[in-house]
């Protein structure tokens, strides 16, 4: 299935929709670190803070032009 097919999340909450701006997919919780419409949890991925999810919350995440706007990806 390809990466930017938006019917990938259907279910709520089996999904983790990061850095997903205003396009977050369908049925995704979506994550930013600003508060576009549509972003469910705001948190800023370079903060060093544990995100704030449980272990196996989702089932999948879907990042799609995300890891050129983190600090440092490697970390």
């Amino acid at each position: 299935m390809h990466s930017n097919d938006p019917e990938r999340c259907t279910t709520p909450g089996q999904g983790l929709d990061i850095g997903c701006g205003s396009n977050k997919g369908a049925g995704c919780v979506g994550m930013d670190r600003l508060p576009f419409d549509g972003v469910d949890v705001v948190f800023d991925f370079d903060s060093g803070q544990p995100w704030p999810f449980a272990d196996s919350s989702f089932d999948f995440i879907r990042a799609i032009h995300v890891i050129e706007h983190v600090a440092n990806p490697l970390h």
